[in-house]
């Protein structure tokens, strides 16, 4: 003999087949390679002499993209360079991120 189901509450049903739907779209996009970390990484970088009047925001502003938050440039340069925004110098040289 077959079972036979009934919905009981129509609302409850439709949350579950919501969560089950989107988390099995969210492992199919996951598992494909669909996510990516950071849209517009670059892995390419110019050695930069620091001039007079130079700062870390000034050399960010020129050499990022045009949709990059300079903020995030000034982060990268410090972390390549192993520096703080302070211990930038005249004629230092430093590696900077350039979007490509």
């Amino acid at each position: 003999m077959k079972k036979k189901y009934k919905i009981v509450s129509p609302v409850r049903f439709f949350i579950f087949v919501l969560v089950t739907v989107l988390s099995m779209t969210m492992l199919v996009y996951s598992l494909l390679g669909f996510a990516t970390t950071e849209a517009g990484t670059s892995d390419t970088y110019r050695q930069v002499e620091v001039k007079q009047n130079d700062t870390l925001w000034s050399i960010a502003n020129k050499y990022s993209g045009k949709y990059v938050d300079p903020r995030t440039t000034v982060n990268k340069i410090c972390e390549l360079n192993g520096i703080s925004a302070s211990d930038v110098k005249t004629g230092d040289t430093i590696l900077v991120p350039v979007e490509s």
